[in-house]
């Protein structure tokens, strides 16, 4: 039997992907099928469980490589550079940046179905969880505001918590606005927020 290529996989991989997000968003998490989504990529169920061992992870496979990057910027260590501000900002618009991108709508959706099922079920050890990983990225965020406040960008009687958590939440915001309206400019909102800091240092 000739040998598969890696390239020839990945390719595969990506296809079930693409399937799994189109039946995700039309039928939800919870009542798509393994079979549904083979349908839709043209393959059989097993087929995919030689990728995805379970529906949870391919719905986890469905968050774009760009979207776990930049969460991961923000959990790293801010760098002291000349204006760590400027790399707030910097990092801010490619966060924002991703909500031009098609991809993202179907993320978003599915993101959204996620919280909505752990909010509906009740179940404590769910919400735990996704509690802890919004505590997660916010404190990722707020080192990068006491960073900035360090460097003396920002007022110091800032509280970088509470501030981080407002603009964590201002950001799941603009994501469910350019659900109901694409044409939304979120850019231009992301500016307006960063006027607003520059102007608190003065």
């Amino acid at each position: 039997m000739p040998k598969v290529s890696p390239s020839y996989l990945e390719a595969r991989r990506q296809d079930i992907i693409a399937a799994a997000s189109t039946v995700f968003c039309r039928k939800g998490l919870q009542a798509a099928t393994m079979a549904e989504i083979a349908e839709e990529a043209g393959i059989t169920a097993g087929a995919i469980y030689r990728y995805f061992h379970s529906k949870d992870e391919l719905a986890f496979g469905c968050l774009s490589e760009s979207a776990r990057e930049v969460t991961d910027q923000w959990l790293t260590t801010p760098p002291h550079t000349a204006s760590p501000l400027a790399d707030f900002e910097a990092l801010a618009q490619s966060t924002y940046g991703l909500l031009n991108d098609p991809l993202h709508r179907s993320e978003t959706i599915l993101s959204l179905e996620s919280i909505l099922n752990i909010a509906r079920e009740g179940d404590p050890e769910a919400m735990a969880l996704a509690a802890a990983e919004q505590r997660r990225i916010a404190g990722g965020i707020a080192a990068w505001i006491a960073t900035a406040q360090q460097a003396g960008e920002l007022a110091p009687d800032i509280d970088p918590q509470p501030l981080a958590r407002a603009l964590l939440a201002g950001y799941w915001g603009a994501r469910i606005a350019r659900l109901v309206d694409p044409e939304a400019d979120t850019d231009a909102q992301l500016a307006e927020i960063a006027k607003l800091l520059r102007h608190s240092a003065r």
